[in-house]
């Protein structure tokens, strides 16, 4: 495999990125949009000639696309920004691997559903209510019907210690350094993903040659609450910083499902491989934060 991992400078870009470099027989080279960082290279997948020179001059045979506008309520007011970078810029990606040949890893989301029932399986109809999904959603019918070795991975409340990431994990762990409150949904439910054990989900995947969407996420579905409540006790922190509430009292711009929640057998019946649940995910998270810190 001769992998390009674009959008490596992200949470997701960056795991798989430390994977791949960790196995010889996987080499592999990261691109960034507008967060530069030493070893990765520039890349728009929204200009057609920066993405075209990037796969002529690497001849990448398999293509991780984890870059994305993945803020919701960003999303919400740019409207034609999303779309160019998530639906555009995934399509001209798509377009390029399959004129080179090469096999694409799509990440996307459990927002594509509406989060009335939970529990969805790569068969149940989405139906996004916001537009980060709607943008998400729309980007997996581009991707697969431009290029047809492509595999779709929607995943779920990514986590790792990562100190640029804003993921909710290290909100918490900010949120209790600083002394300050975070107010926290008891109502939404989701399956929260340790970055590396989706990274490994995502090398699989594309390991395997297999087609089509698959839900790469957490093995468990809590809630917010119960997932910071997890935390606190692995992580040490004062369960007091957090004041439960339901989503709607927190009045976001964007709308959010409250039961994205994924049944992630087909992933484990073809990869033969078992996510982590909440507690193993975070005690990971606890070990990587004590590495950084020695």
């Amino acid at each position: 495999m001769k992998a390009l991992v674009i959008g490596a400078s992200g949470q997701v870009g960056t795991e798989l990125m430390r994977l791949l470099s960790a196995s010889p027989d996987t080499p592999a080279l990261g691109t960034y949009a507008s967060h530069p960082q030493p070893g990765l290279e520039r890349m728009d997948i929204t200009d057609t000639a920066s993405v075209a020179t990037m796969f002529d001059n690497y001849e990448p045979d398999t293509v991780f696309l984890c870059s994305a506008m993945p803020h919701v309520d960003a999303c919400e007011k740019e409207t034609a920004l999303t779309r160019r970078v998530n639906v555009e810029g995934a399509a001209k990606t798509a377009a390029a691997c399959a004129s080179r040949g090469a096999r694409l890893v799509f990440v996307s989301t459990d927002y594509v559903f509406d989060g009335e029932k939970g529990n969805y399986t790569e068969e149940d109809c989405p139906r996004p209510i916001n537009v980060y999904g709607q943008s998400k959603l729309d980007a997996e019918s581009r991707v697969q019907a431009l290029c047809r070795n492509t595999a779709v991975a929607r995943t779920a409340m990514v986590y790792s210690y990562n100190p640029a990431s804003p993921n909710f994990a290290m909100q918490l762990l900010n949120n209790s350094k600083k002394g300050v409150k975070m107010r926290v949904a008891e109502d939404m439910y989701a399956n929260p993903t340790y970055a590396p054990d989706l990274a490994v989900m995502l090398l699989k995947l594309a390991l395997s040659g297999q087609t089509g969407i698959f839900h790469a996420a957490g093995s468990q579905r809590v809630s917010r609450l119960e997932f910071a409540l997890t935390a606190c006790t692995v992580l040490g922190i004062k369960k007091s910083i957090l004041e439960p509430t339901n989503f709607a009292q927190l009045k976001t711009k964007a709308s959010r499902p409250l039961d994205s929640s994924l049944n992630i057998s087909k992933l484990h019946a073809a990869l033969g491989h078992k996510p982590l649940g909440v507690k193993a995910g975070l005690t990971k998270f606890k070990k990587a934060m004590a590495e950084a810190q020695e």
